[in-house]
């Protein structure tokens, strides 16, 4: 497929290396809980770049709905308290980078092809990272293999099982069912990791969570 947005392709591509990268690197740093509060916001963030960059015209209540989420940000990031605030401006970069990633998608579509929106970016990507991957590949132990391979099973059943889903029901009325997720995550960092969330990111997850059932509402 063709492309008259090469320049773009290529800011997008920078964009999804240090966006992947910095969500792996937040994953080693932070627990499932924390990861999956802050990356909540990132319809916030899309918001405001949809406003900024795209000229998208916003609504007093979505603005209002970003105003809140965002406060439920700070009440979990908690300002001030050092290593956790540090390691959750992480978190916050990434989920920034990954709403600037499909804002970028978006204004992709007006001219490119969904096939070429897909697929250059990864075949960039393969090449770019190619390089460093000869350098430092180890073959990885047979247990390693079995989770990639069971990770592999677990998105497909799960890709195939929301596909599923949506020839039931319209995307609006599953979208609030996708915030249960928030449970099982609390419950994978109690059993496997023992983790506990404090209050603090407790309180901010409502807030980010009910910012976005709103926006959910006022887009119905």
């Amino acid at each position: 497929f063709q492309t008259q947005q090469k320049k773009l392709h290529l800011i997008r591509l920078a964009v999804s290396l240090i966006y992947t990268f910095t969500f792996m690197f937040a994953f080693s740093i932070n627990s499932l809980t924390t990861v999956y509060t802050l990356g909540y916001s990132s319809s916030f963030f899309m918001i405001i770049l949809g406003a900024l960059f795209l000229k998208e015209k916003v609504s007093k209540e979505k603005w209002l709905a970003v105003f809140w989420g965002m406060l439920g940000v700070l009440i979990a990031i908690r300002p001030g308290l050092g290593l956790f605030e540090a390691t959750s401006l992480v978190v916050l970069l990434g989920t920034l980078l990954g709403a600037l990633n499909k804002a970028l998608m978006r204004k992709l579509t007006r001219t490119e092809h969904s096939l070429a929106i897909a697929i250059y970016p990864n075949i960039l990507m393969i090449t770019v990272t190619f390089p460093f991957l000869i350098n430092s590949w180890h073959p990885m132990p047979l247990s390693d293999w079995a989770l990639f391979g069971m990770m592999g099973l677990l998105t497909a059943g799960a890709q195939y099982t929301v596909a599923q889903a949506l020839r039931f029901a319209e995307a609006s009325s599953l979208a609030p069912i996708d915030y249960t997720n928030f449970i099982w995550v609390l419950l994978l960092d109690l059993i496997w990791w023992g983790s506990i969330p404090d209050v603090f990111t407790l309180i901010g997850a409502a807030f980010i969570v009910s910012g976005n059932l709103y926006i959910l509402y006022i887009v119905r």
